[in-house]
């Protein structure tokens, strides 16, 4: 099996992302500009950057189970975009593969669990909206091996949700206290545990 396909398949409960060391290195040699992928890798990559190559008569130089390419530096900026594109491309679907393994929920339960929440951020408490942002939580992050279960989604502002990261909850809520962003953990803390309760109710329905 090819080293994308095995990321792909053995996605394993602690949420390992392919490393771009394993994948790719990137050289400069003078005005030249140097990309060496894995070869299984570059089998991943679009028709488009194949594409590319071939119009500017780069012929690939396969090495040891690595290939190679030399660029001119005036064209790197156009070739890491289209390789930063692929990058994502396979972490993308690592992730949406892995995501149906640990758990899923409906668009029907999110609904349910905004009007809940009264279209306001479960952690600081502002409303949220479509132009400013709502986001999906995860109350105990995936890294930290949380499920993708209705049980385990808050609705966030998109400020909470980028600021939270992994951090544990009562950590985080006790940190909006401290930064004033809230007045009352406590009472944020009770809202916020009826959430949870909720959220528990709306899978015992699914």
């Amino acid at each position: 099996m090819n080293i994308v396909k095995r990321i792909l398949s053995d996605l394993d409960d602690s949420f390992l992302m392919p490393s771009q060391i394993d994948l790719m290195e990137f050289k400069f040699e003078g005005n030249l500009f140097e990309l060496n992928f894995h070869s299984e890798f570059y089998d991943y990559f679009s028709d488009e950057f194949k594409q590319k190559l071939h119009n500017y008569k780069i012929k690939p130089v396969l090495n040891d189970g690595w290939y190679s390419f030399t660029i001119p530096v005036n064209k790197r900026k156009e070739f890491v975009s289209l390789v930063d594109k692929q990058w994502h491309k396979l972490r993308s679907e690592c992730r949406s593969k892995w995501l149906k393994r640990i758990g899923k929920h409906s668009k029907k339960q999110i609904i349910k669990l905004s009007k809940f929440q009264e279209y306001k951020c479960a952690y600081c408490g502002s409303p949220y909206s479509e132009e400013t942002g709502v986001h999906e939580d995860h109350v105990i992050p995936l890294s930290n091996g949380g499920s993708n279960h209705i049980s385990n989604i808050v609705l966030a502002c998109s400020r909470c949700n980028i600021r939270k990261s992994n951090q544990n909850v009562s950590y985080f809520i006790n940190n909006l206290e401290k930064d004033g962003i809230i007045k009352s953990r406590k009472i944020i803390t009770k809202r916020f545990n009826s959430i949870m309760k909720f959220t528990k109710s709306l899978e015992s329905e699914s």
